[in-house]
């Protein structure tokens, strides 16, 4: 009998989430910023995940985006069963999911596709499924679409492959990749350690993955380390087979890795430029890295545009703050280390950005802005996307349809808080994507705590009926006074700096 799961762990559930990158618009942008031509998204658009999981990116992503017609496509039935319970109860009607392999995918009946997404996936499938995909991407993506891959990236997971052998040696032959069993795998590389096993003191750092694997929720452990199949891979490597669809590399799918001077020292910078070859470019900057996962954007037929039709994209982009002002100065997290952005220019900018969302053009017609001279805005414009306090926004045409969808949407998600699925991300219809929100926000927005009338009483004993528990500092808080307390806190933070920005957003 062929085994339908073809080795991928289906004995537990694959964790549910929104995942950026998927986002057409986020895409787009980092296509802009290498100057190759976007998709156009005004007019529609065709997506399809491959690999889709419980789906939650996938319907988010037609929500955000009623214009667009969207395919989900996994072949565990568990998966795609709870991917068409959370569309129906969204009223999402512009998502279908496929209950299918990628062989089988091949034959559905879909139309050419602007964007082919896979996350999480190539990493954990055997060869002969990422050749059904190179298939299926050489079939359906139209010239010009885009393909979204992440994967396991080499060498940086080079020093901690052994850890994962040696986990499902201690499985091989007995059983699947249960709770129970996985703990039982991890408490046996623990003893391995322990007893003094060389690798351990050779590679220090994985017997902290071994820790953070004991710590981590089962159903990520599984899929991650238990699969049958599990092969990090080069960039150089990924490129040249998905070569065989057609496609060339185009672009990372992060912001922060187009700049180099955001990752790299000077001196990496110019020995870089002794390689002409883009895949062997973004191999070596693996080593400097040690990165251990990609997320790449493929293009099939890549235009490159003109520096004038760049930079008129580039005016014509939408921005909108997506969080509340910062303090200056105010650090940003890099590959480098930590940067320090002063108050000029960012204040300006973020400042107006917080009264509406603007282009860039508007943006430097703006006397305050528009003084500190174009380069230095669009500088600081991409920092505070990396710093994850602006991100592009769609066209305004079309707001009112996707105010609606991705409100539905938004309440079926607030109103499964007390249920199984542990969602943390809403749709923006202003961004056509997902916004983190926290818990707790969440929970505020469904009890309406945006009122001011709305007693903190009345979220506590919501918080009860739905069993729900704060936590603070990674501790559960327990007696009903602190309850009460934390949440005071909390609900007059989300009322004076986060529900604003929700309210922009679409939220």
């Amino acid at each position: 009998m062929v085994e339908w799961s073809d080795g991928y762990v289906t004995s537990i559930d694959y964790t549910s989430g929104f995942y950026p990158g998927l986002s057409p618009l986020s895409q787009n942008f980092s296509l802009l910023l290498r100057g190759i031509a976007p998709v156009q998204l005004a007019d529609g658009f065709s997506y399809c995940e491959l690999g889709c999981g419980h789906g939650f990116s996938t319907t988010l992503l037609a929500a955000a985006n009623p214009k667009g017609s969207f395919w989900g496509v996994d072949f565990n039935p568990a998966h795609v069963a709870s991917a068409e319970r959370l569309a129906a109860a969204a009223r999402v009607e512009n998502v279908a999911f496929l209950e299918q392999s990628f062989a089988e995918a091949l034959t559905a009946s879909m139309p050419r596709l602007d964007f082919i997404a896979l996350h999480g996936v190539w990493s954990w499938i055997s060869g002969a499924n990422r050749r059904a995909i190179i298939d299926f991407i050489n079939a359906r993506l139209k010239p010009g679409g885009v393909v979204y891959i992440s994967y396991n990236a080499l060498p940086g997971w080079a020093a901690h492959a052994p850890l994962r052998q040696l986990l499902v040696e201690r499985l091989r032959g007995k059983t699947d990749a249960t709770p129970e069993a996985i703990n039982e795998a991890v408490a046996f590389a623990a003893r391995v350690r322990e007893t003094g096993a060389a690798y351990f003191a050779a590679n220090p750092h994985s017997s902290q993955r071994l820790e953070a694997i004991a710590a981590s929720p089962r159903n990520y452990v599984a899929h991650e380390y238990f699969n049958r199949d599990w092969s990090p891979s080069y960039h150089s490597d990924v490129a040249a087979e998905l070569s065989a669809a057609k496609l060339v590399f185009a672009a990372p799918s992060d912001v922060a890795e187009h700049f180099d001077q955001l990752s790299l020292k000077p001196d990496v910078q110019q020995l870089l430029k002794e390689l002409t070859d883009s895949s062997a470019r973004e191999t070596v900057i693996d080593y400097y890295l040690n990165r251990q996962f990609r997320r790449d954007l493929f293009v099939r037929g890549a235009r490159e545009m003109s520096g004038r039709e760049r930079e008129e994209h580039l005016l014509a982009t939408r921005f909108a703050l997506i969080a509340p002002l910062p303090t200056y100065p105010f650090k940003v997290r890099l590959p480098l280390g930590e940067l320090t952005l002063e108050q000029s220019p960012h204040e300006a900018i973020l400042n107006a950005l917080a009264e509406q969302p603007l282009t860039l053009g508007q943006l430097l017609s703006k006397t305050d802005v528009g003084t500190l001279g174009s380069q230095a805005v669009f500088q600081a414009i991409v920092l505070s996307i990396v710093a994850k306090l602006v991100a592009p926004t769609l066209d305004p045409e079309g707001e009112v349809e996707r105010h609606k969808s991705a409100a539905r949407f938004n309440e079926a998600v607030l109103s499964q808080l007390g249920g199984d699925r542990q969602e943390q991300s809403l749709a923006s219809p202003i961004l056509g994507t997902g916004i983190p929100v926290p818990r707790i926000h969440q929970l505020f927005l469904a009890t309406n705590a945006i009122d001011a009338r709305v007693p903190v009483d009345a979220v506590v004993a919501t918080i009860t009926t739905r069993q729900q528990q704060l936590r603070k500092k990674g501790k559960p808080v327990t007696s009903l006074e602190e309850t009460r307390r934390e949440l005071e806190e909390a609900l007059t933070e989300f009322r004076q700096s986060w529900f604003p920005i929700y309210q922009r957003l679409g939220l």
